[in-house]
């Protein structure tokens, strides 16, 4: 996540929690591609990036690789947290 959007100049905390109070909170169902989708209390346990329809990119646990996988709803905050407005 932090190296995805240092590449267009956007930095981001380290901790997954302070990178949800960043940006603006959008309706979880008006994400855009783009959009970071936090889980946990606080976005505290995962984050992962909105591809479009019904897809995410996300790095599962450390040593797996990064896959594309459908949107989990179950522990999703309320809000995503767009950083790129397009």
């Amino acid at each position: 996540m932090l190296y995805s959007f240092a590449g267009v100049g956007i930095k981001l905390p380290h901790y997954s929690g302070s990178q949800y109070n960043l940006g603006r909170k959008i309706p979880s169902s008006q994400m855009r591609r783009g959009d970071v989708i936090f889980y946990g209390p606080n976005g505290s346990q995962h984050v992962t990036i909105y591809l479009g329809n019904g897809q995410m990119l996300e790095a599962p646990d450390v040593g797996l690789k990064v896959r594309v996988a459908p949107v989990r709803t179950a522990g999703m905050t309320p809000y995503v947290v767009r950083y790129i407005e397009y």
